[in-house]
């Protein structure tokens, strides 16, 4: 007579489930945004649709969920470029690391973008606590002399977000590869903000 399974076992089998779902969704919403199907998640996760609804309530929950995940990441990024000690290296970093969720969360990302602050994910306050932080990143770059010394920070900040527009990266993407606008924007950037160095890409990013 067989043993039924245990609870640690059906633990893990969700926890298994929903890194399965998260991945399908993460990626048939960067190709399809909230046109994605809930059928499609789930058949490229691998698992039945009554499964997703046991573990979000809704497209939009699971949407929301990948989202934090989007944030959660950019979040990880500008504590670790806050931490480095060349603001110039930390800026770079940041702008390719930007356009590295872009690739991965796509037409998701463009939505979120397109939105108004903290209609998705974390809210307002999050967001304003985002926007402090590479203002703080800036004006380091500032008091050390790398960049500009009348640099207005807070405008920076908001073209910072203009680098990922949903209104220009689609016409850019049409003629030239993500890494290459990505690197033009790295450049643009820092000679904005009156910086005399461009980082060169890391040596594995390089062609």
């Amino acid at each position: 007579m067989s043993r039924a399974p245990s609870a640690k076992a059906f633990r893990a089998d969700a926890i298994l489930n929903r890194a399965r779902i998260l991945d399908a969704a993460r990626g048939e919403f960067a190709q399809h945004g909230m046109r994605a199907e809930i059928s499609q998640i789930a058949n490229a996760a691998g698992v039945a649709t009554g499964t997703i609804y046991r573990h979000f309530t809704s497209k939009d929950g699971l949407a929301t969920a990948v989202i934090h995940e989007l944030a959660e990441r950019f979040t990880q990024d500008l504590a670790r470029a806050l931490e480095s000690p060349d603001p110039v290296e930390a800026l770079a970093t940041l702008i390719r690391r930007g356009f590295d969720l872009l690739d991965a969360y796509g037409e998701l990302l463009v939505m979120v973008l397109a939105s108004p602050p903290g209609t998705y994910a974390r809210g307002r306050s999050d967001y304003d606590t985002l926007r402090a932080q590479l203002g703080e990143l800036l004006q380091r770059g500032v008091d050390r002399g790398e960049f500009r010394a009348d640099l207005n920070v807070d405008y920076a900040v908001a073209v910072f977000g203009g680098l990922f527009t949903p209104r220009a990266l689609p016409r850019l993407r049409a003629s030239q590869p993500l890494d290459a606008i990505a690197e033009a924007s790295v450049g643009f950037f820092l000679a904005g903000v009156g910086s005399s160095r461009i980082p060169a890409p890391p040596a594995a990013e390089q062609p």
